[in-house]
């Protein structure tokens, strides 16, 4: 942690008046944005000494996803040059979001995440990421010091979400098996709700996983909607990986993506108003920098219009008109979706191949962008950990380690492999550099993410 950057924050100079009163120094920032800055600062050392670092990276950290970014590029080219007008630099029009993308999105989601009842325009919000969507959403549901279950591990960006504007305060569930039954997994919910010192508002829940990569059956779902229901709390469904499916490059051994909307919340009993689902184009559609983010929000109004009249995060319309393009034509995206999947499973199998060939232990991806593995040894401490990643970092790879994901145990990494094949290959020779492995792994010479 830079304890020298935290400590200027807190400790910031001030002025007496002539009474003696203390009055913070001209220029000085909020008490809010002090306690904001060194929490960041203190939360996210790692990553600012990152973004010092001169030496050159191979980012395995960063979950973005590269491998349709040629084609997609060729497409927005096209769809600037047929779609912008003199109109494209006013505002937008319509309340949380352009109408034109709105109506876009709504097919969208009704052809692609099979909704029970149909998404309509107006039940959209449009906003600058899931980040900014989430974090409107937490200031919307959640009063100061109101409590959200969130299971660990997860994202460390929640976290930012949570605590810089809304105050909230993520309470951590214990790891699930996927594989057990519903009650078993409700009760590690049930555990965290009784044992929380914090009222609890919302339950954030990440379909498919991040960082596990896996997948929740439907039966988990539908007692975690009436978990939510019974205990009166919002349940906000993070399904910002939904398309990215590949299930080992085709073969069905884990459930498929279920989407909260999928579910009948009549004959569940669950009020959709306590229901909500978050999206964006960043992951799926590898366009992470055009920041663009929705919510699906079916039964609460209010809610809706709070977020659509967030001024701070809205969308430009260059990015809308973009966007637009790409989800209105079916058939291309269509072609995006399917191509990425098989070139996702492709370098699926190569990271886990590398991983077993050198007896590492990781949870088999069925869905996203990345792995999650033990590269650490087995009873390791925190501190040896971030003495890995420092020695990744130094032979010049950077991987998500564990400890930023709120993991329960040390050792585990978050491995992003949506990158193009010759880059993932140089990583993982840096790998077996950085923790000495001298039985070095040999790609196959073509794999199905070049063909």
């Amino acid at each position: 942690m830079p304890n020298d950057a935290a400590k200027s924050v807190n400790d910031a100079p001030q002025q007496s008046t002539s009474g003696g009163e203390k009055t913070e120094r001209r220029g000085a920032i909020s008490q809010r944005a002090s306690r904001n800055l060194a929490w960041f600062l203190k939360k996210h050392a790692g990553h600012m000494a990152r973004m010092e670092a001169k030496q050159p990276q191979i980012d395995l950290m960063t979950a973005e996803n590269w491998i349709m970014r040629d084609a997609l590029t060729v497409l927005y080219k096209d769809y600037i040059s047929a779609g912008l007008s003199t109109k494209s630099l006013s505002y937008a029009d319509g309340l949380g979001g352009d109408p034109a993308l709105l109506q876009a999105t709504a097919e969208f989601f009704n052809r692609h995440f099979k909704p029970v009842i149909a998404v309509k325009p107006e039940h959209i919000v449009t906003g600058a990421g899931c980040s900014a969507i989430l974090d409107n959403m937490l200031y919307d549901v959640c009063d100061r010091g109101d409590g959200v279950l969130v299971e660990a591990p997860f994202w460390g960006g929640f976290e930012t979400s949570f605590v810089l504007r809304s105050e909230a305060v993520p309470v951590h569930v214990q790891p699930t098996d996927r594989s057990s039954r519903a009650e078993t997994f409700i009760a590690a919910y049930e555990e965290a709700l009784t044992s929380s010192k914090c009222p609890i508002k919302a339950l954030l829940f990440c379909n498919p996983h991040n960082p596990r990569g896996d997948l929740y059956p439907r039966e988990h779902i539908e007692a975690l909607l009436q978990f939510c229901e019974t205990h009166d709390i919002h349940f906000i469904s993070d399904e910002i990986y939904g398309l990215s499916t590949f299930h080992d490059g085709g073969r069905e051994n884990g459930p498929g993506f279920v989407s909260v909307l999928e579910c009948d919340l009549k004959k569940l009993n669950v009020d959709p108003a306590r229901v909500h689902i978050i999206y964006s184009i960043s992951k799926d559609m590898g366009s992470s920098g055009l920041r663009l983010g929705f919510l699906v929000t079916q039964a609460h109004p209010d809610l809706r219009l709070s977020l659509a009249i967030s001024n701070h995060s809205k969308v430009s319309t260059l990015t809308s008109t973009v966007a637009t393009a790409l989800l209105s034509n079916k058939e291309g995206l269509d072609e995006i979706l399917a191509e990425s999947r098989i070139k996702l499973a492709a370098s699926a199998g190569a990271i886990m191949d590398f991983l077993s060939h050198h007896g590492f232990k990781y949870i088999r991806p069925l869905a996203g962008i990345f792995i999650w593995a033990r590269l650490g040894t087995v009873g390791c401490t925190w501190e040896e950990e971030r003495e890995l990643s420092r020695k990744l970092q130094m032979e010049g790879a950077s991987l998500g380690a564990g400890g930023s994901y709120c993991a329960i145990e040390p050792g585990w990494f978050r491995i992003t492999f949506a990158l193009p094949t010759p880059v993932m290959n140089r990583a993982m020779r840096v790998i077996e550099d950085a923790l000495g492995l001298t039985n070095h792994w040999e790609p196959e010479v073509q794999t199905r993410a070049e063909a």
